[in-house]
């Protein structure tokens, strides 16, 4: 699915993340680096602050974080 919205993608997110069984486990983003960089993060990225996740779920990485594991 393609949408044009962030807001459009994060209703389909939610909507499938609702049909999966279980409860959400939510993970608060912990982000380090300079402080200019730290006081307006969604200037440059549209990750989200906090994040909810059940088992099964599919998620997509936004940046690399570890080139040697492929992530």
């Amino acid at each position: 699915l393609l949408y044009p919205k962030n807001i459009d993608v994060e209703t389909e997110n939610n909507t499938r993340l609702n049909q999966l069984p279980g409860s959400p486990i939510l993970y608060r983003a912990q982000d380090t680096g300079p402080s200019q960089h730290l006081s307006k993060p969604s200037s440059w990225t549209n990750a989200p602050e906090v994040l909810a996740l059940k088992l099964n779920a599919q998620v997509m990485l936004l940046r690399n974080l570890d080139i040697q594991q492929s992530l």
